[in-house]
């Protein structure tokens, strides 16, 4: 059965990324819900949300396509082919590789800037400071960027970077925050 919707998952999925765009957002086609109704109907849903929703409270998961390819795709929560940001109350976090391999971190409210990323709401509060979370952004700068650090916590990528600053913001421990970051972002299921 879900085979026979896929035609109406890519067409949802393409319409979503046009009122995107008449939206003044960026294109991000997500390949995984053109394949999967139950991911197409998720996406419309957390972007109803975002539009209904004041980003500038609250915590929400970032994911952007990769350069300017304008598709993504998930396999599996934290294995896919987006890149990841955290908006903490209004401020974009995001890590990128930086000169000589080592990670560059980016904190702006730059609107325009935002509007590049999907947005999950991850329905959680700031417990900590931003100076407390800037102080961590700062241990991580001499870092080593690794493009795929997929079951390896201790090198750093732009998702490894998300579970380390959401787990920060909230107070969440590693466990609590990764599961919630899985719950949030769905994979390629919803």
């Amino acid at each position: 059965m879900a085979f026979l919707l896929m035609p109406l998952s890519a067409t949802t999925e393409l319409a979503r990324n046009v009122a995107r765009v008449a939206d003044g957002k960026s294109f991000n086609y997500d390949f995984s819900a053109a394949l999967n109704p139950a991911k197409a109907i998720g996406n419309v849903a957390r972007d109803v949300e975002y539009c209904l929703s004041d980003t500038d409270k609250g915590i929400w998961l970032g994911k952007k396509d990769l350069g300017n390819s304008h598709v993504g795709l998930s396999l599996s929560a934290g294995v896919d082919v987006w890149h990841w940001a955290l908006l903490i109350d209004g401020y974009l976090y995001e890590l990128v590789s930086g000169s000589a391999g080592k990670v560059s971190i980016h904190c702006t409210s730059n609107k325009k800037k935002r509007n590049e990323f999907l947005w999950h709401n991850m329905h959680q509060s700031r417990r900590k400071s931003f100076t407390e979370i800037d102080e961590v952004c700062d241990k991580l700068r001499d870092e080593k960027y690794h493009l795929l650090a997929l079951f390896d916590s201790n090198k750093l990528n732009c998702q490894t970077f998300l579970k380390i600053l959401y787990c920060t913001a909230t107070g969440k421990s590693k466990e609590t925050g990764a599961a919630e970051i899985v719950g949030a972002s769905g994979g390629c299921w919803y």
